[in-house]
């Protein structure tokens, strides 16, 4: 894609705004939707739908949601794909400190763009109890602890 240089130093100049809005308020679903609109510029519809996902996500706006969720249906009609990321944690006891991890993550990642997968490495306090009561995890159990690379490597 070849873009001129005044328009590419005009997209640098809006992908820097967007930067420094997003490091002062990160919760602002209006710099994700020109995070993807400032994708779509520059021909990325992957991370121009990922961009309007957060945005929908942190969108409390009925009628802006619905645009977004627009865009997103453009996008993703148009063939456009992003896998879930997987996010895995290795978990032994400390129930509160993987409840307080899992937490942050769904408070800050929207459910259609992540899966969240948890190998419990043989706890014995509540945390397996807990675990197993999270419908959006996938869990595995091992009856002993592997130790930390083994666990990982599950």
């Amino acid at each position: 894609m070849n873009i001129n240089p005044n328009k590419s130093q005009q997209l640098q100049e809006l992908f820097s705004s967007i930067k420094t809005g997003l490091s002062i308020d990160p919760y602002n679903y209006k710099f994700f939707e020109m995070l993807g609109k400032y994708y779509l510029l520059k021909g990325n519809k992957k991370q121009a739908l990922i961009s309007y996902r957060q945005a929908s996500f942190y969108c409390s706006n009925d009628n802006e949601q619905q645009i977004l969720n627009q865009s997103i249906n453009e996008l993703q009609i148009s063939g456009t794909y992003v896998p879930k990321t997987a996010i895995i944690i290795l978990s032994w006891n400390l129930k509160d400190f993987t409840a307080q991890c899992i937490n942050s993550i769904r408070q800050t990642t929207p459910a259609s763009s992540r899966e969240i997968i948890v190998v419990d490495n043989g706890s014995t306090d509540d945390s397996v109890a807990w675990l197993k009561e999270q419908d959006d995890i996938i869990l595995q159990c091992n009856k002993d602890n592997h130790g930390f690379p083994k666990g990982c490597n599950e």
